[in-house]
């Protein structure tokens, strides 16, 4: 395992409801560690193994175009 983190702005969160959704829509991808989100500062950020994934397969948003996600 190759152990990564990286920390990504998404402006679009605003509520718990998102800081769910976000945190269970990656929960589940293949390689993601453990997401959390910050819905007060609207950061996201994701540990993952980057022998698995990568940061542009696991970001929030990046198959969902209402929560774009950006470093």
């Amino acid at each position: 395992m190759t152990p990564a983190t990286i920390e990504l702005t998404a402006p679009g969160i605003s509520c718990e409801k998102c800081r769910t959704n976000i945190e269970g829509d990656l929960a589940g991808e293949p390689g993601v560690e453990e997401v959390t989100v910050d819905t007060g500062t609207r950061r996201v950020r994701i540990s993952y193994d980057q022998e698995r994934t990568s940061p542009g397969s696991c970001a929030p948003g990046s198959a969902r175009s209402d929560n774009p996600a950006a470093p």
